[in-house]
């Protein structure tokens, strides 16, 4: 009798596992898509016992759930800000600088938002009139260092001085890039804000234009990502060498300069 009891009691628990397998076949797979599992049930044999019961083997396996997450990328991120004479012209209701320095401002505390131990982002500022200058190193953009880097933005001159010698500041940034810690995990950006031609005095300078490509081809060539902000009015994203504003003005070609006659 206890044979047969135990036999009925593997009988109901069979029946129990085959219903909720039922629109399977024996010998199947099915898979439950919310677990990622897939079962497996199997008669062992063809025959039953001497109950009338038959054996099947029932496996489950684990094949992993996809699932889809936004993972922080930290970020090494350098500023290359225009300081020549005309970023103290008017713009809208200030000038071209504290336009600058506002976006600038709101920039450093949008990163400083993102900080945490998976994006513990780092931000250096370049600043380049005649020449180019390091204003602030590499700085983690917490809340301290968001507190410093705003700081040195807001320290800067309202009416700048000097040529457009973006090629320079191009170049410093450059050395910057380099000398980050390498890590292959890290985002490289540098954005460049500026309001006008490549200067070494008042003219365009093909010198100081290649200077700055040259930089900006070597840095985009190891991974670094690179934006551009014109801080003026009327531009015209169709007119891609500046055929007017000088008494002689480049026509595109090769070696083409403008110039003011005076």
């Amino acid at each position: 009798m206890a044979g047969k009891k135990t036999g009925k009691r593997l009988l109901t628990w069979v029946l129990v596992l085959v219903m909720a397998l039922s629109l399977l076949p024996l010998n199947a797979l099915a898979a439950d898509s919310s677990s990622g599992m897939i079962f497996t049930k199997q008669l062992v044999s063809d025959e039953p016992d001497e109950y009338g019961n038959y054996t099947i083997q029932m496996t489950a396996q684990a094949t992993g759930k996809k699932t889809t997450t936004d993972k922080a990328v930290p970020m090494d991120i350098v500023l290359v800000l225009d300081q020549s004479g005309s970023m103290a012209d008017d713009f809208g209701n200030g000038t071209r600088q504290s336009a600058m320095k506002d976006a600038v401002n709101s920039f450093i505390d949008e990163v400083a938002k993102k900080h945490g131990p998976n994006a513990d982002h780092r931000m250096a500022i370049v600043t380049f009139g005649t020449n180019a200058y390091p204003l602030e190193g590499w700085t983690a953009v917490d809340s301290g260092g968001a507190t410093k880097l705003t700081g040195k933005i807001s320290s800067l001159p309202e009416d700048p001085s000097g040529a457009t010698n973006v090629g320079a500041g191009m170049e410093l940034a450059q050395n910057l890039m380099g000398s980050a810690p390498t890590d292959e995990n890290r985002q490289k950006t540098v954005i460049v804000f500026t309001d006008g031609v490549p200067t070494k005095q008042s003219d365009f300078n093909t010198e100081v234009a290649n200077t700055a490509i040259s930089a900006a081809k070597a840095m985009k060539d190891d991974g670094v990502t690179i934006y551009t902000v014109g801080i003026f009015n009327g531009a015209n994203p169709t007119e891609m060498y500046g055929a007017s504003g000088f008494d002689t003005n480049s026509d595109g070609t090769v070696n083409s300069e403008w110039a003011e006659d005076n």
